[in-house]
């Protein structure tokens, strides 16, 4: 039996367990649950992480093309050093490079029980609960850094938010994805290694620029490529420099570097949910939406963001391990009683728009529905 490195229990419903082993698994799962840390006798997992070295292929299992493994209760990708078993309704993922597919296993783990992540960020102001769905870059963690400073806002998440079939929302404090041009937004990151990788990442790109401008670079490029069988210049270190560690252009900053831990909520009735969407008209309007075209419009979402786990999702269907339509129907009935007494809208935001322009009238309006 192996040790647990980290457990967590994201709101009593789901527990999920990162093994020790050789290779430092833990840290990238700090990015999505450093908040719901648990002791190591919480209870069994729902959600297990192991290295896979661990992973036992099954005698009889199918196959396609060597490519992808399957057999009863799961899948394996060989060449991607990765497998994941469901039994009895937990799930083990073996991994030796945690990939963008946690989300989509919390959520797998989550819907049966009538909850569901929502790509989203929350707030409660005065009271009210409210879900800001959108794409990425629609503007979620300007909204956010703006309506921090009233007195009665709680924060339940800048990515996702847990809600359920009662209308009810829980906090999901993943780390915030701080882009360059968030800096402003947040000047208590000034001066720290948040702030400081993007100024030492810029002279780490000129440096790397610079390199593949010398005179006779692409020749030993050629070389270099023939040499090592590879048409990826960037994995020919030494003879060309890479950069290792710098390649983001974001930071994941912890949302205790950001807000007070008493201002981070757990759970709120939901009341109001302003879809965030960009368009190219000139006027941010307010629009009310139906349920079923916000539905819609999540389901499309949601697919966009477990867009690098929906190949596993699928293999597993392929396999006959899961049925992919329960998985959306369960989805879209979470979303279904969940909003059936919220005030749903959408908000159409112009490109063109200011960042200040946009959060000034954002702020207007949510602080009048908030009253």
């Amino acid at each position: 039996r192996v040790r647990a490195l980290r457990t967590d229990n994201v709101h009593d419903l789901v527990r999920l367990a990162v093994e020790e082993c050789q290779k430092r698994l833990d840290p990238y799962y700090d990015h999505y649950l450093r908040l719901f840390d648990a002791p190591a006798d919480s209870g069994s997992p729902d959600y297990q992480v192991l290295e896979f070295s661990r992973f036992k292929l099954p005698s009889v299992h199918h196959n396609v093309g060597d490519t992808y493994l399957g057999f009863n209760q799961g899948i394996c990708i060989p060449s991607e050093a990765y497998a994941l078993v469901c039994e009895d309704g937990n799930l083990t993922e073996y991994t030796d490079t945690p990939n963008r597919a946690t989300n989509l296993w919390l959520q797998s783990c989550l819907l049966p029980q009538g909850h569901s992540l929502v790509h989203s960020a929350g707030i409660t102001l005065n009271g009210q609960g409210f879900l800001f769905p959108a794409f990425g870059g629609a503007g979620k963690t300007m909204l956010i850094a703006a309506l921090r400073k009233q007195s009665a806002f709680m924060f339940f998440g800048d990515d996702y938010v847990v809600i359920d079939d009662k209308g009810e929302m829980h906090a999901y404090p993943s780390d915030f994805s701080i882009y360059p041009q968030h800096l402003e937004l947040f000047p208590e990151l000034a001066g720290t290694p948040y702030s400081d990788y993007f100024a030492k990442r810029e002279h780490r790109l000129k440096l790397w620029d610079a390199w593949y401008r010398l005179p006779g670079n692409p020749a030993l490029r050629s070389v270099a490529r023939w040499l090592r069988n590879t048409e990826d210049p960037r994995q020919l270190d030494p003879l060309v420099p890479s950069l290792p560690g710098w390649k983001m252009d974001y930071v994941k900053v912890p949302a205790t570097e950001i807000l007070e831990l008493d201002r981070i909520g757990t759970s709120a009735p939901m009341t109001h949910c302003l879809l965030l969407s960009r368009y190219t008209g000139d006027v941010l309007q307010v629009e009310e939406i139906s349920r079923d075209a916000l539905i819609n419009k999540l389901s499309g979402i949601m697919s966009v963001e477990f867009r690098y786990g929906l190949i596993y999702l699928h293999l597993l269907a392929s396999f006959g391990v899961i049925d992919p339509m329960l998985f959306e129907e369960r989805q879209r009935a979470v979303w279904a009683s969940c909003f059936a007494n919220v005030r749903l809208h959408e908000v159409l935001i112009p490109m063109a728009m200011s960042p200040s322009d946009y959060v000034e009238r954002m702020q207007d309006i949510v602080m009048e529905m908030a009253g």
